[in-house]
């Protein structure tokens, strides 16, 4: 923390304040919190470089409320299939400054972020390798294709199971996403010692509290009703599609002496591209609510829901009794 003012040079009454700020990108504004320096000595507020970068904030919000790929995302799919900017620039068409800047931060033209978005997708990824022969038939890129469609597989097969059907009164009118549920499972994991079975929970209340408020469910996700409470259907199938295509979550095995659960861990800080502002704020209030719950009580609650008190076992639970859940 800076402890000396720069406008009278005083060392005592430096304090951190908070403050919403406006910024104009793109002729749209964005509201941001920004972090300064204030001296009670003289009144002075002031920014510092180690409070962050608020345009990078600001770029950062904007890019979530337009739905845009996060800087984070591009390095992290980059990454993902061990490749270098100048691979992914050569293969997109984009200039290797072009993918460096907006890897650091530059806000991507529109027609930049479709290619970007189309190119993270497993299928699409798989057709720009494979139209052009001089990508298809480097060993670099046989690694990489390989890898695409062993992930691609899992996907596709979970895909058969649970999106045969048109969006109904199961899925919350949603179709299930991968990519969604891994965003969920990052949100409530990261930096917390969640357990495979209270994580089937928290799940289970997001989507169907959001469903509450909006109509829809978050993730697509179809919930059964079991011994120990509503869970995902299909829950191994699904979150072993999830591991096979986010290698930044990981199940760790716990021993209790005679019994055993796991973990699940977020290797590094994630980000969230794929949920929106509304599904953002559903998360923080089932994770504020369950915060404390232990496996066991998060599953004694789910107990005394209509949604599992109005299903026998093995049913799949309809999102219609979403309208008698709360947080309260």
């Amino acid at each position: 923390m800076l402890n000396q003012c720069p406008t009278c040079e005083k060392t005592t009454g430096m304090e951190i304040i908070h403050r919403l700020q406006d910024f104009e990108i793109k002729g749209e504004k964005v509201t941001i919190e920004v972090s300064l320096y204030h001296c009670k000595e003289c009144d002075s507020v002031f920014s510092a470089k180690e409070l962050g970068d608020p345009f990078k904030t600001a770029y950062d919000k904007y890019r979530q409320q337009k739905g845009m790929v996060q800087p984070e995302e591009i390095v992290k799919f980059r990454k993902k299939y061990g490749l270098t900017q100048k691979d992914l620039s050569d293969l997109l068409g984009f200039g290797g400054i072009t993918l460096s800047r907006y890897e650091n931060g530059a806000l991507q033209d529109l027609a930049h972020d479709h290619i970007l978005k189309l190119a993270m997708e497993p299928r699409n990824f798989i057709e720009l390798i494979l139209q052009n022969p001089t990508f298809a038939q480097d060993q670099k890129w046989k690694s990489v294709l390989f890898k695409l469609n062993e992930e691609l597989s899992l996907i596709e097969h979970v895909d058969m199971l649970f999106n045969k059907t048109p969006p109904d009164e199961f899925n919350g009118f949603t179709p299930l996403k991968i990519s969604k549920v891994a965003d969920v499972i990052k949100y409530f994991c990261y930096n917390r010692n969640i357990y495979k079975t209270k994580l089937m929970k928290l799940l289970f209340y997001s989507d169907f509290i959001h469903f509450k408020n909006y109509k829809h469910s978050i993730t697509g996700l179809r919930y059964a009703h079991l011994p120990y409470g509503p869970v995902p259907d299909g829950y191994e199938l699904i979150l072993g599609a999830v591991l096979k295509s986010d290698p930044n979550i990981k199940l760790e095995p716990v021993d209790f002496g005679e019994y055993s659960g796991e973990l699940v861990k977020i290797v590094d800080p994630p980000i969230f591209g794929n949920l929106s502002e509304t599904e953002l704020d559903v998360l923080k209030n089932v994770s504020s609510k369950f915060e404390y719950f232990s496996s066991k009580a998060i599953s004694i609650k789910s107990h005394k829901e209509d949604a599992y008190k109005g299903t026998n076992n093995s049913e799949l639970i309809s999102y219609i009794f979403a309208d008698g859940m709360s947080l309260e």
